[in-house]
């Protein structure tokens, strides 16, 4: 694929969980989400795992997508979005990752 919005290309689907993992110590982060987002891990090479669950602009950001995003609820409110998070932090090489059984 090939954009010009390298910030947005970077976003993938997280239907479970995302991962990221230090090659030198071994040490891995976990984060499991309870409902389909979308992340990315690593941007701008810096250690990090991002999740955006809901977007919401009045403006276009540049980022992506062309036009606002203004959805709202019923009343008229922007849309609220509760979500839980686990967070697993281990050593690979001596524990396993409790995603299999949190999900």
């Amino acid at each position: 694929m090939h954009t010009n919005q390298t910030f947005a290309s970077n976003f993938y689907p997280i239907t479970s969980a995302i991962a990221a993992r230090d090659k030198d110590t071994d040490l891995q982060v976990t984060v499991m989400t309870d409902r389909t987002q979308s992340g990315a891990a690593g941007l701008q090479g810096n250690n990090s795992i991002e999740l955006m669950q809901h977007r919401r602009l009045l403006i276009d950001d540049s980022k992506g997508l062309t036009q606002p995003i203004d959805e709202r609820d019923e009343k008229g409110r922007g849309i609220q979005v509760k979500a839980k998070y686990w967070l697993q932090v281990f050593h690979t090489n001596k524990t396993e990752s409790a995603q299999r059984y949190q999900q």
